[in-house]
């Protein structure tokens, strides 16, 4: 088996040395080195018919490289655990060569006192004695007797030490992302709605999304906003959170992904709110990205209903050409209501506030001055649509009208008939 091993690892070697356009920095790669030290006893071994370990033992370090192996077959499609299993070849790896080194210098003796100090020290024991050295317990069980022995202990010490404490940020920051203090799942109530939002998310549109979706004429008490970021929230994100913890359920991940839009309950949820940076730098770079996750989203789940925001009105026509756009998916762009609104009070002074009076929601308190509450009180209303009851089919315009402002306290602006009812 060891001559099989050997003879692929020779033909691996001579075909990459053939591919390789720098053949000089290949011959300093460590697989190179490891070859150079495993290949050539076994040659010479064969034609001298004698056999010698040497240090054929740093094969190990080729246990590195099996991370690869593992991704190209899929058995890891992650990061993380790659990056883990790495780093778990390159703990094995190391220790395993300086058994081997311990094995070695043990068994053979000091050159320059004649080979008379060694010691029988099977693989076995130089291993355990070599993770009990790393983690400085050091029962005394099993010594070095030889000078060159004890060298090399000390540099393996200090070498193993600096080298694994260099690993310890990135094994925290692996373990951090599995042991994330935020959900990694949306768990949906019975009887509960949710909406998903994404996109941009900070402390400002967050805020004045929540002020609105909280507000207390909304009927909102079974629905849930679920909120999906890449990155952790900050401390005033976190802070709100908490402050709407009935309402809102953080989730990190991707719009891009399909595991998150999985775990957001993307083909259950009512509604995808895809938010934007009304400050960005570059207006066609924040709407390609939004437009990127709407068609993610579309992609996974097509009968999923989006409010996209855009910055700039000529991207409209982009969303509007996929062929999965429907009319139930609504665009909101900033810089068309703004210049619709200024158009709407040069037309007719005054209407721009009104209209923006009737959007917005509004609260205020009633102890102020007689014009003031006249003024706010129809600062307070809002404009809805909502699907007659069948109890006024067939009933006269003004008993409507009159029904809904006396019984219901409702005022009726208009009625829209239904073509095909």
């Amino acid at each position: 088996i060891d001559l099989i091993c050997n003879f692929y690892f020779l033909l691996h070697f001579v075909i990459k040395y053939v591919a390789a356009s720098d053949k000089l920095r290949y011959w300093l790669q460590l697989t190179s080195v490891v070859d150079m030290f495993t290949i050539p006893p076994l040659l010479a071994a064969i034609h001298l018919k004698k056999h010698w370990i040497g240090i054929r033992f740093v094969c190990a370090f080729r246990l590195i490289d099996f991370s690869d192996v593992l991704q190209s077959l899929g058995i890891f499609r992650t990061t993380n655990p790659v990056k883990l299993f790495r780093l778990l070849t390159i703990f094995l790896s190391v220790c395993i060569v300086s058994a081997g080194f311990v094995f070695l210098l043990e068994n053979s003796g000091d050159p320059f006192r004649c080979y008379s100090n060694s010691q029988y020290l099977s693989i076995w024991n130089s291993l355990y004695f070599i993770f009990i050295t790393l983690s400085t317990v050091g029962y005394g069980d099993i010594l070095c007797y030889t000078v060159l022995g004890r060298v090399f202990i000390c540099i393996f010490i200090v070498g193993a030490i600096s080298l694994f404490a260099g690993y310890i940020p990135e094994i925290i920051e692996i373990m951090s992302d599995y042991r994330t203090k935020y959900a990694v799942e949306y768990k949906r109530e019975g009887g509960v709605r949710h909406l998903i939002v994404g996109g941009h998310i900070s402390f400002s549109t967050v805020s004045s999304l929540m002020r609105n979706f909280t507000h207390n004429d909304r009927l909102n008490q079974n629905l849930k906003c679920v909120i999906l970021d890449e990155l952790e929230p900050s401390m005033e994100l976190e802070t709100l959170y908490k402050r709407y913890y009935n309402y809102i359920v953080f989730v990190k991940g991707s719009m891009m992904a399909i595991k998150n839009l999985k775990s957001v309950r993307l083909a259950q949820a009512d509604v995808v709110l895809i938010l934007t940076n009304q400050s960005a730098v570059c207006a066609d770079t924040e709407d390609t990205k939004n437009i990127m996750k709407a068609i993610a989203v579309k992609n996974y789940f097509s009968d999923s209903r989006i409010i996209l925001q855009l910055l700039k009105a000529e991207n409209k026509t982009i969303c509007k050409n996929l062929p999965f756009w429907t009319s139930s998916d609504h665009i909101i762009c900033f810089t068309e209501m703004k210049m619709a609104f200024m158009a709407a009070g040069c037309l007719a002074p005054g209407f721009s506030t009104f209209l923006s009076n009737l959007l917005f929601m509004f609260s205020y308190s009633k102890k102020v001055a007689e014009w003031q509450n006249e003024y706010l009180k129809g600062v307070d209303m809002e404009v809805y649509t909502e699907r007659f009851s069948a109890f006024f089919y067939g009933r006269p315009i003004h008993e409507v009208v009159d029904f809904c402002y006396t019984k219901l306290r409702l005022l009726l602006v208009a009625v829209e008939e239904d073509c095909a009812n």
